[in-house]
This record gives structure tokens, C-alpha cells and sequence, in this order.
């Protein structure tokens, strides 16, 4: 009877548990969420989800110049034909994005989720374990719905840091760990001498952008087998 009663405690705490999580908040205010559910296919064509914040967003340049849209016309241009839809959300932290993560895996006919995130924390100085452990979380998610999956780091000019040096080691870490494909570095390439990032020393401009699409293109050909 104690064993019993022991079990139908672990049970009632279990539930408990889900239920408190469940409840939390979503750091989203309704009118985010309801643009993010209105994200839809325009074409039958298999799927890319960009799932990211405002780098895969596009801050400041048009939908049309994101990097989501520039990859698919370009994989349409060389006869692999994929729809790319733009899940990204400016200011999004890894912790955060978890909210909306299912509203990006409801497409029956994906085929690639292109993961960019852990900017935003990392420039909060957050603890790089944490960072990880949500990626991990977002990446065991993508999995579930076998999809391919490319995953995008980030890496300091500072390097000689410890914490830049243990954020580096994550994404690669993670890429190791969950046998997907790792770019490195976003934003490889892009930087304040080449003039190709805007006034806020931070987000591409339009030339910035074109060559982080064409970086995440030579990524994206293996991985979806075009030529």
C-alpha cells in the first residue's frame, strides 16, 4: 500500500510539472504569434524552413532580399526546385524561440530546417550550457519530423576570450553530436571593413546578405543533393 501510494505521488508530481509548463507564458504578444501562423506555402514545391532571428529575418532589407528568399531562387534558378519560408524573428534568443518552434514544423513536405540562432544570447553573455541546451532542444525536435538539418554558428573576432572559444566548441559540439552539417561561421565574410554591414555594426546590408546566402547555398547543395 505505501509503494502505491508512492507511485500515484510521482504520478500526481509528473503531472503537475506538465502542467506548469504547459501554462507558462509565451513571450510572444498574440499579434507575433498570429504573423507567424500566417507564415504559408505559395507552391506545392518541397520546403526550407529558415528558422532564425533577425539575421534570417532580413533587418532592415526587403523580404524579398533575406537570405530565405535569395537561397530559393537561386535553388529554383539551378533546377532544385524548393519554397523557403522565412521563420525568422528579430530580437529571438534560443530560449524564446522554443515558443514558436512547432508553428514551424507543421509542414508535411519540409525537407530542411536551417537553424540560426544563439546571436542574441550570446551577446547577452549567456551561460554557453544553457545556449546549448536549448539548441539541443529546438534540434531533437527537428528530428522527430526527420528532417535534414543544417545548423549555422557564430564566431567571435575575438576569440582569444574564453567564452567565444566555449561557443565556438558548442556548435561544433552539437553538429558533431546530432551527425548534422555545420556552417561555422554566418556571417563568414561579412564585416564592417568590406562595407557590408549597416550603421549598427551588426546586421548585413543587402551585399552582406547576398554572401551569406551564397555560403549557406554551397551548404544546402549536398544536403539536398542538387547540382
Amino acid at each position: 500500500m505505501p509503494e502505491l501510494n508512492k507511485t500515484i505521488r510521482c504520478i500526481f508530481f509528473v503531472a503537475l510539472i506538465m502542467w506548469l509548463v504547459s501554462c507558462r507564458e509565451s513571450p510572444y504578444r498574440d499579434y507575433e504569434i498570429e504573423t507567424v501562423k500566417n507564415i504559408q506555402p505559395q507552391t506545392d514545391k518541397p520546403l526550407i524552413i529558415a528558422f532564425g532571428d533577425s539575421f534570417t529575418n532580413g533587418y532592415t532589407v526587403k523580404k524579398e532580399f533575406s537570405y530565405p528568399k535569395l537561397l530559393e531562387k537561386r535553388l529554383n534558378e539551378s533546377g532544385c526546385g524548393y519554397e523557403a519560408l522565412n521563420f525568422g524573428f528579430n530580437k529571438d534568443t534560443t530560449e524564446k524561440a522554443l515558443y514558436r518552434l512547432d508553428l514551424a514544423l507543421r509542414f508535411p513536405n519540409t525537407e530542411l530546417f536551417i537553424l540560426e540562432l544563439g546571436a542574441n544570447d550570446m551577446m547577452e553573455s549567456v551561460p554557453i550550457e544553457q545556449i546549448k541546451n536549448n539548441l539541443q532542444q529546438i534540434i531533437s525536435e527537428v528530428k522527430k519530423h526527420n528532417l535534414k538539418i543544417l545548423l549555422c554558428g557564430f564566431e567571435s573576432k575575438k576569440l582569444e576570450t574564453e567564452y567565444a572559444r566555449n561557443a565556438k566548441e558548442m556548435f561544433e559540439t552539437l553538429a558533431k553530436e546530432n551527425e548534422i552539417v555545420l556552417m561555422p561561421s554566418f556571417l563568414s565574410g561579412v564585416s564592417i571593413e568590406n562595407g557590408l554591414i549597416i550603421s549598427d555594426n551588426i546586421h548585413p546590408n543587402e551585399d552582406g546578405v547576398k554572401v551569406i546566402e551564397a555560403n549557406i547555398f554551397e551548404k544546402v547543395k549536398p544536403i539536398l543533393n542538387c547540382k
